[in-house]
């Protein structure tokens, strides 16, 4: 048993030799690809290619501008919803905390 593990352990490296010089054949010359001739219907394909992306492109820059106008109003209406709720919360009294006083400078201010 230990003539036969001895024998496959030198063998070994010629075999993994042996495998890698029939893996990789050279190709023939019939399975290189041919040079690509000029054809109307795919130029004008690849010309159509070009276009939808550059659509694609345009309609989503128009999209964003969309979705950044959308934030934009509901950031202004959020702010004058804060804005309305701290004058409603400010009531000028006779009597006032410093505290007071400073929210509603603060309140009718901005």
């Amino acid at each position: 048993m230990k003539f036969t593990l001895a024998f496959l352990l030198l063998i070994l490296p010629f075999a993994a030799q042996a495998q890698g010089a029939v893996a990789a054949p050279a190709k023939p010359e019939a399975m290189k690809p041919e040079p690509r001739l000029a054809d109307p219907k795919l130029e004008k394909a690849e010309e159509d290619v070009r276009m939808s992306e550059e659509a694609l492109a345009k309609a989503k820059a128009e999209q964003e501008a969309i979705l950044r106008k959308i934030a934009a109003e509901d950031a202004a209406a959020e702010r004058q919803r804060q804005r309305e709720a701290r004058i409603a919360r400010c009531v000028i009294k006779a009597v006032m905390t410093d505290d007071e006083i400073e929210f509603c400078k603060v309140a009718y201010r901005d």
